[in-house]
């Protein structure tokens, strides 16, 4: 790496060792920087207030100072930010000490605000749906890099006196699990009260999304027992899932299920399942039938969310097309006769370019991000959410709400299976 900064937190331990700086001096550096960072607006120590004597007067030796010229606040830079005509979504555009450009997305919901990050420069997975496919990997973002992003979205959300950001997503630029040993430090420190206090996020609030790095998966188990996982499955059979998702040709589904059933053995929390609709290619009733049988036995421990595809995401020279609200409700209402929970995504950002598989406008910068399903669940039959975007549901029995989504009757679905009541669905219409 070419700039240094502490939020990669082993190379901070090797740094503090190599000035013979004790090692449990660390976390309390490290809190103090991140709220300096978050709180202030400049882009040095001296000018965000971090000077020898600040160390001194958090008990740190003298000899720590040589840490602030080491390093600096961040090694990337903000290069651009721009948010949905709704306010609902921000997305940055991060330029890394090497020129190299990722994205990150701000998503704000009713009752949370998530930042997805980005995990490498480009992706090998060649995922058809999706726009990174037609991107080389050119490489893995540290620990450092990663961190970064949350830092500078709680430094944004903190600027425009908002509420800050309390979940993570690595469904960005990248498969998380390729980047392995990078991810899951920071992740660490991203979880960690000692290393960020009250910046921190829990870990059940940190989601990584996986194409399916088996190995990975089963590592994942016992080194971020916490973390909750997201499959992107997008096809109930190995066939039609070579076809979507490249990747696929190397893992077979039942390898594939086997590693997802150990994160469902060690959590109380629900799995998801990422499933791109694809018109004419995933969508169709007998496919959402494969699914619901795949998927029954699971049934109390996952949640599917649909996604439908995002025009001019695809990889292919034709592309795909988004089905028909019809054809996604027909789909969900199939895995509601097999008592599987699900609920449609609700898209963020489209007009920026930020929403789930759509392409930035400049090559090696491109993301994959979505927004967060808003689908809403059905508990004992009464349907809880009802917001449509843009607009208000009304709650009820059942039907859980319809919201109106402020441009005609136009968008997606969104289902949520009543709890207990198979077959009830939740509908909300929400422009996108």
């Amino acid at each position: 790496m070419g700039c240094s900064t502490l939020w990669d937190f082993p190379a901070l331990l090797q740094l503090l060792d190599s000035l013979e700086v004790k090692r449990s001096h660390s976390e309390p550096l490290l809190r103090w920087a991140a709220a300096k960072v978050v709180q202030g607006d400049a882009d040095g120590w001296r000018e965000l207030g971090l000077q020898e004597q600040s160390l001194s007067d958090l008990g740190l030796p003298k000899k720590a100072a040589e840490v602030l010229t080491r390093t600096q606040p961040f090694s990337s830079k903000l290069s651009s930010s721009v948010t949905s005509a709704d306010g609902s979504t921000t997305k940055m555009v991060l330029e890394l000490w090497d020129g190299h450009k990722v994205e990150s997305v701000i998503m704000r919901h009713e009752d949370r605000t998530t930042i997805c990050v980005s995990s490498q420069v480009g992706c090998q997975m060649g995922c058809t749906f999706c726009a990174t496919g037609t991107l080389p990997i050119v490489g893995d973002l540290d620990a450092g890099e990663i961190v970064e992003q949350l830092l500078l979205a709680q430094r944004v959300e903190r600027q425009n006196g908002r509420a800050p950001v309390r979940n993570a997503v690595f469904m960005g630029m990248g498969e998380p699990l390729n980047n392995y040993d990078a991810v899951v430090a920071a992740v660490r420190t991203m979880t960690d009260l000692g290393q960020l206090g009250q910046l921190a996020l829990p870990q059940s609030r940190v989601t990584i999304s996986t194409v399916g790095v088996v190995p990975r998966m089963r590592q994942l188990v016992h080194d971020l027992p916490g973390l909750s996982l997201a499959l992107s499955l997008h096809a109930p059979t190995q066939e039609l899932r070579e076809q979507i998702v490249p990747h696929a040709k190397n893992v077979p589904m039942a390898e594939l299920l086997a590693a997802m059933d150990l994160h469902l053995e060690q959590k109380t929390a629900r799995a998801m399942i990422e499933y791109v609709l694809l018109a004419d290619v995933n969508d169709s009733d007998s496919t959402a039938a494969d699914l619901g049988r795949l998927m029954a036995p699971r049934a109390r421990k996952v949640m599917v969310n649909l996604i439908p595809y995002n025009p001019g995401a695809s990889s292919l020279p034709g592309g795909f097309k988004a089905p028909a609200f019809e054809r996604v409700e027909r789909f969900q209402q199939i895995l509601g006769g097999f008592s599987i929970l699900t609920r449609v995504r609700r898209e963020m950002g489209q007009d920026i370019a930020g929403a789930c598989g759509q392409p930035p406008g400049k090559p090696l910068s491109r993301v994959w991000c979505p927004g967060l399903g808003w689908g809403g669940v059905g508990w004992g039959g009464v349907g809880w959410g009802g917001v449509g975007w843009g607009g208000v549901g009304w709650g009820g029995v059942g039907w859980g709400g319809v919201g109106w989504g402020g441009v005609g009757w136009g968008g997606w679905v969104g289902v949520g299976i009543s709890w207990g009541v198979v077959g009830v669905v939740e509908l909300h219409f929400c422009s996108v």
